[in-house]
């Protein structure tokens, strides 16, 4: 028995939830106040909390209402055992003097245990005695010789050892026994869950379940000796200092053979939390050694979860629970601690409500728990390994950032000194050159020896035990060599350590859902047809399928599964763009990049112009600060030929990551405010035209959040995230043209002068923040029909992102010869408007002689003729796109022939053409093409530059269908991926200057009508948006009807003074007063002018006062 000491003691919280007193054991009764107190007083005794439950369940299983009220009438009764005929036999008499009282060590229900000294044997025992007011009870003395008897005939090194029974000179009946250490391992639990630091470290798991083997194998003994404790608990089991293992109090244990008490069935015996259900349910007839194991899963579930598997507020409730429950495993109500897989499962086992479903005996119990000891031993074994493994990798990861950090610091030192060092330099400053990148050298050896080296220690860590630590530090490992990959556009290696990043971080269960990344897929241009391939189902040239469709650029929110892919974006026009994707979980955004065809013209003789393109680039990194660039020159001179090579080969070859934002101008948003502005921020934040306010306003913050997160790897602050909505909140508010549904796009405001420098302020620190993640090269393809809104925030913008890597560069030609069509218009180059400051301009000249026959070659793809060659360049005069013409007119004409392995001139077929008439060349290409395609090509330029097949319809009275065919076959038109207008097919003509030239292949007359039939038919598309007033005013104008021009020119004018834009209201009001004939419309026109110019002067006293 435990010992203790007299004082008095606090009924611990637990022994008040689990424990109540069978009848008998007390006053007989099952009144629930003497009970309570009795459960005290036991407990301030003992501090052992074992006692029995006697009461019957609230609604049992299979017992009948009678049986129920038998059962509560059987509690009040003397107390039942088994009859035995020993038991009545006289027991010896204690000799006088052998036991002398030394303390008492508890109280409980039935009786007090002292310690008393055994003068014989000299040694100190236990002594149990019956309380004075039971000594006298036949049946208290009875049960007091059975437990006696039914310990005593248990020998077992875990079971307590009973050393006599007798009755004492006084006629007293006592038993001794074994006196053991006083802890029990319902302390032990308690201490474990208060998490007191000398108990967890001297009982981890290991002991505990060692424990448990013990009292497995002697709950088995005493099941093959016919014994059944019907009590195990953690409170009757006892613990020696020597590892010791002794379950306590067998007062109401059952013996297995033999008659049962009359009324045994109904009588709910044992302790609540610790009960099987056959227990609660009072069927003593089922009550067998499976009980004792169900009680024992109970014991070995509180183990590993701290905690019992039911908590009932009273002990109706936890019998309720135990019969009709089904607990949570262990592992899943503790996550906090290490649940075995194997003593997990164990523990449900033993818990089920149908004890054929349990483990059949304590032996299969102590085997599985036997197990687990050896296999931890071995998991011990390896976990130090792992450890060990994981503390070296430590050491060697430390070394390894170390010579990361070196190695980069290195790698910008000989960069740095790679600028610095020229040819003619002494050869101490080339050497030391030469000595950094010899160390450089080096040190990438070591690099890569250092990263196999912490990778194969991290490796050996997780598969020694799956060492959490080491998976998450090898896993973070391949990501980090993943985003150098992707930094030097290494798609191969990107994607080798993806997969290592993959395999290594996944843990999933098969049955498990996979793991999600989110995608946003953004084209230049956008309305691209966007693919994703597995990896694995990728194969080249391969017609892609609809099921790895995503939609049409932009694509937003897309969720697929974690992996490799290959995007393609596909659209007419444009070759298809391809990129290699490990998708992760997280959002990735992706822009792809079509190149048009005409990337396939060659670039020969601008090889010095791409080449000062690229050190411009390299220049803003140097400096740390915007430079901009004019690329100028005549009509086809092949400006954007050179921003398409620039952009092309900054995607395939950077020497490192930039963020590209493209933007064109046209000749009809030279009057639209902020044209250019508004189309960037949509291509930036992937807006559709179709968004609402709040779609944009949505979008918009998101891009700018990326700007300020570095895209995802870094956090922001509460300021910081205050500060990125102040600027997703100005750009948002850019001015909406939409002239009668403010919601559809943005909203109407009124941009008033402390608007605008909100807004320059908001994008500038866009930038800034965007060009922190890499530098940004921002390309505006024909400059020359800029508005003036966006021209002067371009101004602005430059001079507040000073430090910031920025490279503009624009392509321009001089305004008029290549501009809207207009009455009466003068074709000389009209003098160009300022932009904006440029650091340098590139003015594309006629191509040298070599260089014009190199491009007449490569065009060809084959050795041409001199005589060819010498027409072509006295013709074309060095202007690409001339050479380019005349070589598709001549073999038009048949004027060419391949003979004798070479091109060769056929005079006789020549067209008739002055040298150096570009205007000449491309009339004549248009008159080759056959009759019905061509009057269908001169219909189209009158909609425009871009043109739609439905207005064409409308206009020539036929379907276009099979000219289009032609036309796009042969180059002259390119199919556009989105439409300005649903369901209609959208076509441009691939050349400024064929649609200038076509556009006088109509009479002027025809011309007329057919400018009229377009503003109709657009109409009645019924958009109301700026950009449509100002393409219908147009037509109607150039169709001779000015009067009902000027009613949309009126309000463009009066959307662009609210916006503003003081230039663009000033020339649409002028514009006005021009065109109409109307006093009242003059004087609207001339006042509108007149507020303007005021506007004006106060917004130069507002830019003067802010410094700008």
């Amino acid at each position: 028995m435990s010992e203790h000491n007299n004082e008095d003691k606090v009924v611990p919280k637990r022994q008040v939830a689990i424990t109540q007193v069978q009848g008998f054991r007390t006053t007989g009764s099952i009144d629930s106040d003497s009970v309570c107190d009795q459960v005290a007083s036991e407990a301030t005794a003992t501090n052992q909390r074992q006692v029995v439950v006697a009461e019957t369940a609230m609604a049992p299983v299979s017992l009948s209402d009678s049986t129920e009220m038998d059962a509560l009438r059987n509690l009040t009764s003397a107390p039942m055992v088994e009859v035995d005929e020993d038991l009545e036999l006289s027991e010896p008499t204690e000799h006088s003097g052998r036991y002398v009282h030394v303390d008492e060590l508890g109280r409980g229900g039935m009786g007090q245990v002292y310690r008393v000294n055994d003068q014989w044997l000299g040694r100190d025992v236990a002594m149990k005695l019956l309380h004075p007011e039971a000594a006298e009870s036949r049946d208290h003395i009875l049960a007091l010789r059975r437990e006696a008897r039914i310990i005593g005939g248990l020998e077992h090194p875990s079971i307590i050892p009973v050393h006599e029974l007798g009755t004492r000179e006084d006629g007293a009946a006592y038993y001794t026994m074994k006196l053991v250490a006083n802890t029990s391992l319902g302390e032990v639990l308690e201490q474990l869950e208060l998490g007191d630091p000398d108990t967890t470290k001297r009982y981890g798991l290991r002991k505990l379940v060692d424990i448990f083997v013990k009292i497995a194998q002697a709950m088995e003994y005493a099941h093959q000796s016919g014994v059944i404790h019907r009590d195990l608990k953690p409170e009757n089991v006892l613990l020696g200092e020597f590892g010791e293992v002794q379950v306590m109090d067998w007062g109401i244990a059952k013996r297995t053979s033999g008659s049962r008490p009359a009324g045994a069935e109904g009588l709910v015996v044992g302790t609540a939390a610790y009960m099987s259900p056959e227990q609660a349910s009072g069927f003593d007839s089922l009550t067998d050694h499976r009980s004792d194991i169900y009680s024992l899963g109970v014991m070995l579930y509180e183990v590993l979860a701290l905690r019992r598997p039911f908590r009932g507020e009273s002990n109706q409730q936890q019998l309720e629970a135990t019969k009709h429950l089904t607990p949570l495993p262990p592992s899943t109500v503790a996550r906090d601690r290490t649940v075995p897989p194997e003593l997990d499962v164990l523990v449900m086992q033993m818990l089920q409500k149908d004890r054929d479903e349990r483990p059949q005996s304590m032996q299969q119990v102590w085997e599985v728990l036997d197990g687990f000891l050896a296999g931890q031993a071995e998991r011990e074994r390896r976990r130090q390994l792992a450890e060990d493994c994981f503390a070296r990798a430590q050491d060697e990861l430390n070394k390894y950032q170390a010579m990361q950090t070196d190695r980069a610091f290195l790698q910008q030192e000989v960069h740095h000194l790679s600028r610095m060092v020229r040819p003619w330099d002494e050869q101490e400053h080339k050497q030391q050159l030469d000595e950094l990148r010899h160390r450089l050298q080096v040190l990438d050896v070591l690099y890569a020896h250092a990263f196999a080296t912490v990778t194969e220690l991290l490796r050996d860590a997780i598969e020694a035990n799956g060492h959490a630590l080491a998976r998450e530090n090898l896993v973070s490992l391949y990501w980090a060599r993943h985003d150098e990959a992707e930094a030097e556009e290494d798609s191969a290696t990107k994607l080798f350590f993806a997969r290592l990043a993959h395999d290594w971080e996944t843990n999933d269960d098969p049955g498990d859902a996979p793991r999600q990344g989110t995608l946003h897929v953004r084209s230049q241009p956008a309305g691209a047809t966007v693919y994703a391939v597995p990896f694995s189902e990728y194969r080249d040239g391969e017609s892609l399928r609809p099921r790895y469709e995503l939609g049409r650029t932009p694509v937003v929110d897309v969720n697929l599964p974690v992996g490799p892919y290959v995007l393609i974006a596909r659209i007419d026009g444009y070759r298809d763009a391809q990129e290699a994707l490990y998708l992760r979980e997280q959002t990735q955004d992706l822009l792809l990049l079509c190149d048009p065809w005409s990337v396939d013209f060659p670039l020969t003789g601008r090889e010095v112009e791409l080449a000062r393109l690229w050190s411009l680039l390299d220049d803003i990194e140097v400096r740390s600060r915007p430079i901009t660039c004019l690329v100028e020159g005549a009509p086809g001179m092949g400006k954007n030929l050179l921003l398409d090579a620039f952009r092309t080969q900054v995607k395939i070859h950077p020497t490192r990551l930039y963020l590209l934002l493209e933007v064109s101008c046209a000749p009809l948003r030279r009057d639209l405010p902020y044209a250019v502005v508004v189309a960037m921020v949509r291509t930036r934040a992937a807006v559709l035209a179709e968004d609402s306010f709040q779609v944009m306003q949505r979008k918009v913050k998101r891009m700018v959040y990326q700007a300020f997160t570095r895209f995802g790897r870094r956090q922001m602050g509460d300021e910081e995230r205050k500060e990125a909505d102040n600027v997703a909140n100005a750009i948002a508010a850019l001015p909406a043209f939409d002239l009668d549904d403010p919601a559809r796009s943005a909203i109407h405001r009124e941009m008033t002068n402390r608007g605008r420098v909100v807004l320059t302020h908001a994008l500038a620190t866009y930038f800034q923040r965007l060009s922190v993640s890499a530098p940004v090269l921002m390309l505006i393809r024909n400059a020359q029909y800029m508005d003036s809104a966006s021209r002067e925030f371009f101004r602005d913008l430059l001079k507040l992102v000073q430090g910031a890597p920025i490279l503009v560069v624009a392509s321009s030609s001089a305004l008029g010869s290549n501009d809207l069509p207009r009455p009466g218009m003068v074709r000389a180059a009209a003098t160009q408007e300022t932009l904006f400051p440029f650091d340098e301009r590139l003015r594309l000249k006629p191509l040298s002689t070599l260089a014009q026959d190199q491009l007449v070659r490569e065009l060809l793809a084959a050795p041409v003729n001199r005589k060819l060659l010498a027409w072509i360049r006295s013709h074309a005069g060095g202007n690409p796109f001339m050479a380019a013409e005349l070589i598709a007119l001549v073999a038009q004409r048949k004027a060419m022939k391949f003979e004798s392995a070479e091109w060769r001139l056929m005079r006789k077929n020549l067209p008739e053409i002055s040298p150096g008439d570009l205007d000449g060349a491309v009339k004549s290409l248009l008159e080759s093409l056959p009759g019905r395609v061509r009057e269908v090509l001169a219909s189209a330029v009158v909609i425009g530059r871009t043109f739609w097949q439905g207005a064409l319809n409308q206009i020539v009275g036929s379907d276009v269908s099979e000219p289009l065919a032609l036309l796009e076959q042969r180059g002259f038109i390119d199919r556009r991926p989105n439409s300005r207008y649903d369901n209609e097919i959208e076509y441009r003509l691939t050349s400024s200057l064929r649609w200038r030239v076509a556009y006088d292949l109509q009479p002027p007359q025809r011309r007329r009508a057919f400018h009229r039939m377009t503003a109709a038919w657009m109409a009645d598309k019924a958009r109301t948006d700026l950009e449509e007033a100002l393409a219908i005013a147009y037509h109607l104008e150039m169709g001779g009807q000015p009067s009902e021009a000027v009613v949309l020119l009126v309000r463009a004018a009066r959307a662009a003074q609210s916006a503003g834009a003081l230039d663009e209201a000033l020339r649409l009001f002028t514009r006005v007063h021009i065109l109409t004939d109307d006093p009242i419309i003059k004087d609207v026109a001339e006042a509108g002018v007149r507020l303007v110019q005021e506007l004006a002067t106060d917004l130069r006293k507002f830019k003067h006062e802010y410094g700008y």
